[in-house]
């Protein structure tokens, strides 16, 4: 799925899982319904803003930054340099000094395709093409839901 929106920094793009609160019929054939609404009109399509599918990530959740390739080109070029140029121990602050400045990433233990949860208070709402999505930091996702069932806990004590 192709959304118009381009997604910034450390932000996730969420269409969120809608619930069909419509009446339901019981063994007994009596109608049920969880909200006034359906009570009412018969059909109530409503947002659970709680859980939802992730449909785009930010550019700043496009993976670690691998240091080593900088690290290891730096340290090749020190150890080409004369040695009357410089002492070891400046091109080691040097060094130093240029990896404390490089960008650090968030990490992201989601992908596109994913469901997820987060606090119902999370992110903020937008409709594109009447289609509602949320907008989250990545600090807001608290879970990645996961299809297979859960495994039961052991009770200690």
């Amino acid at each position: 799925m192709t959304v118009p929106l381009r997604v910034l920094g450390a932000r996730v793009l969420i269409e969120p899982d809608r619930e069909d609160l419509s009446p339901q019929q019981a063994a007994s054939g009596l109608y049920t319904a969880r909200t006034l609404g359906a009570a009412v009109t018969g059909s109530d399509d409503a947002e659970s803003w709680y859980s939802g599918i992730v449909v785009a990530l930010g550019d700043g959740l496009t993976g670690p930054f691998d240091v080593r390739p900088f690290v290891l080109r730096r340290l090749e070029e020190l150890a080409l340099e004369p040695l009357f140029h410089c002492t070891p121990t400046v091109d080691v602050l040097k060094l130093r000094d240029e990896v404390a400045v490089l960008p650090v990433d968030k990490v992201c233990d989601f992908q596109i395709g994913d469901a997820v949860t987060f606090a119902s208070t999370a992110g903020q709402s937008i409709e594109i093409d009447g289609t509602p999505y949320l907008i989250l930091d990545v600090d807001e996702i608290l879970g990645v839901l996961s299809p297979e069932p859960a495994q039961e806990l052991e009770h200690v004590g």
